[in-house]
């Protein structure tokens, strides 16, 4: 069902009943297709016209004396055949624009920025991915002494990322030992990329000049890849009041858009811009919605991907006109970023 070759009537009707739809909120009847100006068909022709589509699985009839709805094979077909990208307002292209004037360095707080503009642009659920980190580079990696017995482990990366680790010595290290320690660190790491530092720490005989502070340069690195591995998601609580579905939020929840958004990079789509209607979400959490997915690329062979969650009754082109022209500012600003550094 929904592989049939739809005849130019049938085309007509199913975009009518797509868009009126969407619109309304309302199942469309026959009668109310009727009404349009663009149709000179009888009511008669409609209903068999509309049946013949429910039959090929594009609409259905969500209970007994109502009009019809599109199926998730309707909403399909509308996407890839009738639907057009809808240009966004000055307005909007100036919000999104002036969210990224703003002096930012960390990715981070990029992305998590992102997520919320999405969710307060569309009224959905706003997505940002971090990318995997494996290949970004090391610019600083150093040991700072804050106090007798304290060091602080600092990594910077080329995408701004910035992590610490504040950890305790046993015995108080020289200075020149530190700077010692410090310039060997920055000659193995600095300018390499993280998963390439870290093959090299992986082998013993580096670790002779000192175990433990090569060990705590290694582990850092790990659990920075570790942590970075998550997605920052705006708007979850809100949408959920806003369609009458509370409770809902704990159902699809940040875990499974991870999950979700990790198993669409795998899949690696030629598509930069993607949608999922319904059932082609495999995970039961969103096959009651729409995922529409973006990548975004930064220097260095990273990607990340951006995403708006929404019930599948949406404006398909303005949708995914926004998220489009919002990935392409931040890979410009993200671009910026890595030419300034």
């Amino acid at each position: 069902m929904g592989n049939e070759i739809l005849n130019p009537r049938e085309k007509q009707i199913l975009s009518l009943i797509v868009s009126e739809y969407i619109t309304s909120g309302k199942p469309v009847s026959s009668r109310s297709l009727s009404r349009h100006n663009t149709i000179e068909l009888s009511p008669a022709t409609i209903r068999n016209v509309m049946a013949d589509l429910e039959e090929k699985g594009y609409i259905f009839q969500p209970h007994i004396s109502a009009g019809r709805i599109p199926s998730d094979t309707g909403y399909r077909f509308y996407v890839d055949n009738m639907m057009h990208l809808q240009e966004l307002t000055l307005r909007e292209k100036q919000r999104i624009r002036d969210q990224y004037q703003r002096e930012v360095s960390e990715l981070d707080n990029i992305l998590r920025d992102t997520s919320l503009l999405l969710s307060k642009i569309s009224d959905k659920i706003g997505v940002a991915l971090v990318p995997h980190m494996e290949k970004d580079i090391i610019t600083c990696f150093t040991f700072v002494p804050v106090s007798a017995n304290r060091l602080l482990a600092l990594l910077v990366t080329r995408s701004g990322m910035i992590k610490e680790h504040l950890f305790r010595i046993l015995e108080p290290l020289d200075r020149s030992v530190l700077e010692q320690v410090n310039r060997y660190v920055n000659d193995l790491v600095v300018g390499k990329a993280i998963e390439d530092a870290l093959e090299l720490l992986r082998r013993e005989d580096l670790l002779s000049f000192s175990a433990f502070m090569m060990g705590i340069v290694r582990d850092q690195l790990a659990k920075s890849l570790e942590e970075e591995k998550k997605v920052y998601v705006g708007g979850l609580i809100d949408f959920f009041k806003k369609t009458g579905s509370e409770g809902q939020e704990g159902f699809l929840s940040e875990e499974i858009l991870v999950r979700v958004l990790g198993q669409n990079e795998e899949e690696r789509s030629e598509k930069n811009l993607a949608v999922r209607i319904g059932a082609e979400n495999r995970l039961q959490a969103l096959q009651e919605y729409t995922l529409i997915t973006r990548n975004f690329n930064i220097p260095e062979g990273l990607q990340g991907k951006i995403a708006i969650v929404a019930e599948k009754r949406i404006n398909y082109g303005r949708i995914m006109s926004l998220l489009d022209y919002t990935g392409r500012i931040l890979e410009e600003m993200i671009d910026d970023i890595f030419k300034e550094g």
